[in-house]
């Protein structure tokens, strides 16, 4: 039987969000840069989505499941990133999420 999925709408530091190895996507700098541009002039519209982890000092932290674009706009504007927390399902949800954005 599937694990349902729960989610959270929160407001994360970018620098508690990691972003895995071996992405679909590569980022593309002058998407982040267009990116940043748009989310300076009005907002982020669609928050990432994250998994909780916990980092080696047992602090909360999150691994990034979509929106590496977005999470690096933020980044670079230095402001909080809207987001997600997804918590249950599998690995395999998690995957589907990320090609579901990747291909729109």
């Amino acid at each position: 039987m599937p694990v349902p999925i729960r989610t959270t709408h929160v407001t994360l530091p970018a620098g508690q969000i990691e972003v895995p190895a071996g992405r679909m996507r590569a980022l593309d700098p002058a998407a982040v840069d267009n990116l940043a541009a748009s989310i300076q002039a009005i907002g982020v519209l669609l928050p990432v989505h994250v998994r909780p982890i916990r980092g080696d000092d047992g602090k909360a932290r999150y691994t990034l499941l979509a929106g590496a674009h977005r999470l690096a706009a933020c980044a670079r504007l230095d402001m909080p990133v809207p987001a997600i927390v997804r918590e249950g399902g599998s690995e395999l949800d998690d995957r589907r999420l990320e090609i579901s954005e990747n291909l729109a």
